[in-house]
């Protein structure tokens, strides 16, 4: 059953129109219909919708922050920089360490493992890096890296004041 057209094949066997559902929702996922991913969160929760939904978000803002870097001379090791540089200041740590700290598989998409709020500080982040890096026109590795540090601080600084705001009026 580990390989996947054995498993259609002897589907088939047994019942020829499962052979070819099995075979039309392959198809689907190969080609990345995105209806077939609808139809799967169709049945989940409302809160892996609204994870998806946020992850899916942070994908398209990741790659917009990457082409920012990519078109302002980012190079080889400067994209785990930057990436680094956000992490460190919105998770605690290097994306090594973070996944260290939370037993996570070295090979991991740290990402994928982020919950919904961290995914929505790590866009923020990455969204107004872009933004900085677009205003302010740095070029190379360490610039950007240091730009997209600076950023990511502001949104550290604000999740600090707001969880300290919080607990004060807990206080009271």
């Amino acid at each position: 059953w580990a390989n996947p057209i054995l498993a259609a094949s002897y589907a088939g066997y047994l019942k020829p129109e499962l052979e070819v559902e099995m075979r039309e929702v392959w198809l689907r996922y190969k080609s990345a219909d995105p209806t077939l991913a609808d139809e799967v969160l169709q049945r989940a929760t409302d809160e892996q919708n609204e994870w998806a939904a946020t992850r899916a978000l942070g994908r398209v803002k990741r790659n917009q922050f990457t082409e920012t870097l990519k078109d302002h001379g980012v190079t080889k090791f400067g994209y785990p920089n930057c990436t680094n540089a956000v992490y460190k200041e919105v998770l605690g740590g290097t994306k090594g360490q973070v996944v260290s700290k939370r037993g996570l598989p070295s090979g991991v998409n740290l990402r994928d493992a982020l919950a919904k709020n961290e995914l929505v500080y790590v866009m923020m982040a990455e969204t107004l890096a872009s933004e900085r890096i677009q205003d302010e026109k740095p070029q190379g590795n360490a610039p950007c890296t240091k730009a997209t540090a600076k950023s990511a601080g502001f949104v550290r600084q604000a999740i600090e004041a707001d969880r300290k705001d919080r607990q004060k009026g807990m206080d009271i």
